[in-house]
């Protein structure tokens, strides 16, 4: 049975995400069960995709990926809000697509994959700071300007960012996701999304959206087949 996998919000690398249970989970997935992998945003704790910024251990991920792209899957990278700068010449070895939002038909039903964070239209302090975090601007001194200058920088940008919209993440704007949904293509039978680290169903006519928990919570992977 081919299935569509989704890891959400893994943060790996942070204390109580560590990379062994990825690898782990990895291992346990049976080798030709998959169609579609797909990563929804925030990998790692903070992750600039521009090839001196990669790490040793993020590097391990990626080739641990790169397993299902070789065995036929189609693995995908969702932009996350900790995920900046993805330079697809470095990424398309590992991934299939790299986008911000996928659409995918599957087992005749119609997909929305996105990360999430953008959902909330009225969280205009969260939005102007990951506009600003991926500006042209700072793409060109992080690419150009030697790492241990930056580093400070990108630890500070990462509290902030975290700190933006804390109140969002304890209580789910609901509203604001039934506003995202009503405004979709109505051919779209369901959306799928991470960013707020909790796990639910909403239904809005005939779609349903699935908010899916943590990995780094949960430490399991998500996953779709025909009806389940």
């Amino acid at each position: 049975m081919k299935r569509i996998y989704c890891l959400a919000d893994a943060h790996l690398g942070e204390k109580d995400s560590p990379y062994e249970e990825f690898f782990k989970v990895m291992e346990e997935i049976p080798r030709d069960e998959i169609f579609y992998f797909i990563v929804l945003g925030d990998l790692f704790k903070f992750f600039i995709g521009i090839k001196k910024w990669i790490t040793k251990n993020q590097y391990k991920v990626l080739e641990k990926i790169l397993e299902i792209k070789e065995r036929g899957g189609c693995t995908i990278f969702i932009e996350g809000n900790r995920d900046f700068f993805l330079e697809k010449k470095i990424l398309n070895r590992y991934f299939t697509f790299i986008e911000n939002e996928i659409f995918i038909n599957f087992a005749n039903k119609n997909f929305l994959f996105i990360h999430g964070d953008k959902v909330n239209l009225k969280d205009k302090k969260y939005l102007f700071w990951n506009k600003f975090s991926k500006s042209p601007f700072l793409y060109f001194i992080t690419k150009y300007f030697p790492k241990f200058m930056l580093l400070p920088f990108y630890v500070l940008l990462e509290k902030t960012l975290k700190g933006t919209n804390l109140k969002y993440k304890e209580n789910l704007p609901m509203e604001e996701i039934k506003e995202y949904s009503n405004n979709l293509d109505e051919k779209i039978d369901y959306v799928v999304m991470g960013h707020f680290h909790k796990e639910f169903i909403i239904k809005e006519g005939k779609r349903e959206m699935f908010l899916l928990p943590a990995f780094k919570d949960i430490k399991k992977l998500w996953y779709y087949e025909d009806g389940s």
